[in-house]
């Protein structure tokens, strides 16, 4: 669990220079910072699906392919 911490503390302070130029990089820290506010009340299985799938959604975003990333990472903060 502390690995995982670590991680998206790391996430957070690498991509925070992205939020003001990508539209797409500012949903995935947002979900970030909304889900390092949950990881103690996660198991590790979950916080690490809960990520790999914010990543496929960045990713989508950022290629060009999903037009409203943070729609859909609010659903998956919800689900």
């Amino acid at each position: 669990m502390r690995r995982s911490l670590i991680a998206v503390a790391l996430i957070l302070s690498g991509l925070s220079a992205a939020r003001a130029a990508d539209p797409c990089g500012t949903a995935y820290l947002n979900f970030m910072e909304r889900l390092s506010l949950h990881t103690h009340d996660l198991a590790a299985s979950r916080l690490a699906t809960l990520h790999r799938q914010a990543v496929r959604i960045f990713q989508a975003c950022d290629t060009g392919h999903l037009r409203n990333a943070e729609e859909r990472l609010r659903n998956l903060d919800a689900g």
